[in-house]
């Protein structure tokens, strides 16, 4: 299932509180067997628990590991660096989707200690103020990964290896330019779960933004499993989404 359909299918819910527990990592054996792919690009549901929490363990693993150098790119701005960012604060506008979320706020911060400590590279594929195109973003990561081991993360309509011709998502492809060097993985759920977002729930409507729920899926947790269905290499089944809301909600 696309990443629309997903979005589509899901059920938006009320949800004044989310109090989510913290994620555990993957077993070992699976984040080795990540890392074994050499560099990663990410794609993801923005607006979960758990996907920050595993970016975080597939860093600590990786630096267990001498070798090359570790690079971790997110999809932010620059300004994500700060803890009082207008980025991290939500104003419930109809433009938050997940990537200001607690838990990748909880992420950020730690890349951002870590690599203070000298212990990585963080790289924004946002750059500045202003965006860049998709296929800049695309270039820089493949430059990226001449210069170490590159774990990248953005939303599963970014990540993308394939594009199906004629596709309205082309136009926010970076995977397709990142260069052969990457192993493309899309983040799922085996038992369904939740994660917060700010989409129409129906066609040409506002915004409206939440909790949503997305289904169960017919696989197995833990799976990594051969992607026949949006454009990546694999499908990595976690065990369930949590919902993780935004930082400083004024309206919550």
């Amino acid at each position: 299932m696309n990443i629309l359909k997903l979005f589509a299918a899901s059920t938006l819910v009320t949800a004044l509180q989310v109090h989510a527990q913290p994620a555990a990592c993957p077993d070992e054996a699976l984040l080795e067997q990540l890392l074994s792919f050499g560099d990663l690009f990410l794609g993801e549901i923005h607006g979960t628990v758990e996907t920050p929490k595993l970016v975080q363990c597939l860093v600590e693993r990786a630096l267990q590991n001498p070798g090359e150098p570790v690079i971790v790119s997110v999809e932010q701005s620059e300004l994500a660096r700060d803890a009082g960012s207008p980025i991290w604060k939500h104003d419930d506008s109809g433009r938050e989707d997940g990537r200001s979320s607690e838990a990748m706020f909880a992420l950020v911060m730690d890349l951002v200690d870590k690599e203070r400590e000298g212990l990585i590279k963080l790289h924004f594929q946002h750059g500045g103020l202003s965006r860049p195109s998709a296929e800049a973003i695309g270039l820089e990561l493949k430059d990226l990964s001449e210069r170490g081991l590159v774990i990248a993360l953005a939303g599963g309509a970014h990540s993308m290896k394939n594009v199906p011709a004629g596709s309205p998502l082309a136009v926010l492809q970076e995977g397709p330019h990142v260069g052969p060097n990457f192993t493309h993985i899309n983040i799922g759920t085996a038992g369904g779960g939740s994660f917060w977002a700010c989409v129409p729930i129906a066609e040409n409507t506002e915004p409206q933004c939440g909790v949503r729920q997305t289904a169960p899926r017919s696989a197995t947790a833990g799976a990594l499993v051969p992607d026949a269905t949006t454009g990546h290499d694999y499908v990595l089944y976690l065990e369930r989404f949590t919902a993780s809301p935004p930082m400083n909600r004024t309206s919550q």
